[in-house]
C-alpha cells in the first residue's frame, strides 16, 4: 500500500500497500488503553523538540529507565503535563506502541507562535438526533473488539466498497446493523450536523465513525474534511483515519489540493496521533496525485524533513521516509501548469 498486465500489477501492488498500511496503522497506532494492556515496557522518549526545552531536561524531567512499567510511565506522563502547564507551557503526553515490546512516551509542547489554526464550529449547538439507537450499537461493537483484544483473539478491519467491515462474525453482525441505520437519510444528516457544529467532542468522534456505514462516501469526506482542523485531536484523528482507507473512491474532480493541505498543516500539529495519521494519507495521496508533490514540497518539505530526523517510532518513521521518496523522486515534466495546495475557508 501497471496496458492490461500493467494496470493489474499496478492494483494488486496498491491493493497490498493498502492492507500492508492499513494493518500497520491500526497495530501501531494504539490508544493508550490498548498499549496499556500490551506486554510492552518502556523503551524511548519521542520528542520532536521545542526552544523551551531540551531532549536532555524532558528526560530528567520524565526520570524512566527502559524497561519501566506501564504504571510508572502513566504517572509521569501525568508529572511532566503539570510541571509545565503549571508553567504555562501547553503540553501533551501520550504512551504509543510502536509495533515492538517497547513503548514510546510521546512529548509535544506547544510553540509560542507557532500555533496551527484551527477551524471554528459552523453552529454551535447540541444537534438531535432522531434515535440514539445506533450510538447503543456502536458502543455494544466496541466493547465486542475491546473483548477480542483483551483476551488475545486476532480480528481484521476491512473496507468492501468504502464500508468499513470486521471478520469477527459478531462484530459484524453488529456493523449489518449499523448499515441499517446508516441507509437512513435523516440519521446521516443528523450525524454530519454533529461532526460540523457539535460543541461535544466526544459526539463528534461517535458521528464520525457512524458515518463508516452511511455511504456516499465522497460527498461525506467534503462535507467532514473541515474537522482535520478540528480543535479537538481525537476528532482530527478519527477524521483522518475515516479517510484514509476511502481515498481511491475520491473522483478526478474532488478537491485534491485542499485535502492535502489539510494533511499538511496536521503533520504540524503537536501530537503523534495527527503526525502518524497525516502522513499515511499524505503517503496514498502523493502517490496517487503526483502533481500534488510541488505544492506539499513547498508548504512542508521542512515539516516532514523534521519528523524523519526526529522520530523514534518505527510506524512513523517509515511513512515519514516514504513520503520523503516520493517528494524526491518526482520530477516536474517541462511547461506543466504548478498545482496550488488551497488554504482552508478559515
Amino acid at each position: 500500500m501497471i496496458a492490461t498486465l500493467n494496470r493489474t500489477v499496478k492494483r494488486n501492488k496498491s491493493t497490498s500497500l493498502f492492507v500492508a498500511l492499513t494493518s500497520f496503522l491500526l497495530f501501531s497506532a494504539c490508544s493508550a488503553a490498548e498499549a496499556k494492556d500490551s506486554y510492552g515496557t518502556f523503551g524511548e522518549l519521542e520528542y520532536m523538540g521545542s526552544s523551551l526545552l531540551t531532549r536532555a531536561e524532558l528526560q530528567k524531567m520524565l526520570h524512566m529507565s527502559p524497561g519501566a512499567k506501564y504504571a510508572s510511565m502513566e504517572k509521569a506522563c501525568e508529572r511532566v503535563k503539570k510541571t509545565l502547564n503549571d508553567r504555562r507551557i501547553i503540553t501533551d503526553t501520550d504512551i504509543v506502541d510502536g509495533g515492538s515490546d517497547a513503548l514510546f512516551v510521546v512529548v509535544d509542547i506547544s510553540e509560542p507562535g507557532k500555533i496551527v489554526p484551527t477551524r471554528p464550529l459552523s453552529d454551535p449547538r447540541y444537534i438531535k438526533v432522531p434515535t440514539e439507537k445506533p450510538n447503543l450499537v456502536l458502543s455494544e461493537l466496541r466493547a465486542r473488539l475491546t473483548q477480542l483484544t483483551y483476551d488475545g483473539r486476532s480480528f481484521k478491519e476491512t473496507y468492501q466498497n468504502g464500508f468499513k467491515h470486521y471478520s469477527d462474525a459478531v462484530a459484524d453482525e453488529k456493523i449489518r446493523e449499523l448499515m441499517s441505520y446508516g441507509r437512513v437519510p435523516e440519521l446521516r444528516d443528523s450525524w454530519l450536523n454533529i461532526v460540523q457544529s457539535d460543541p461535544n467532542p466526544d459526539r463528534r468522534v461517535d458521528a464520525i465513525e457512524l458515518l463508516n456505514w452511511s455511504g456516499n462516501f465522497p460527498e461525506t469526506i467534503l462535507k467532514i474534511m473541515p474537522a482535520l482542523d478540528d480543535v479537538n485531536k481525537d476528532v482530527r484523528v478519527a477524521v483522518a483515519k475515516f479517510i484514509y482507507p476511502r481515498l481511491d473512491l475520491l473522483p478526478y474532480d474532488f478537491p485534491h489540493g485542499k485535502l492535502t493541505a489539510a494533511f499538511c498543516r496536521q503533520i504540524r500539529r503537536p501530537s503523534h496521533g495527527d503526525r502518524l495519521r497525516a502522513m499515511a494519507c499524505l503517503s496514498v495521496l502523493l502517490r496517487d496525485k503526483p502533481e500534488m508533490v510541488p505544492p506539499t514540497r513547498e508548504v512542508a518539505q521542512d515539516q516532514i524533513d523534521l519528523i524523519a530526523e526526529r522520530t523514534r517510532i518505527p510506524p512513523l518513521k517509515e511513512l515519514t521516509e516514504k513520503v520523503k521518496f516520493l517528494l524526491s523522486s518526482y520530477r516536474e515534466k517541462t511547461g506543466t501548469k504548478k498545482p496550488v495546495i488551497e488554504d482552508s475557508n478559515f
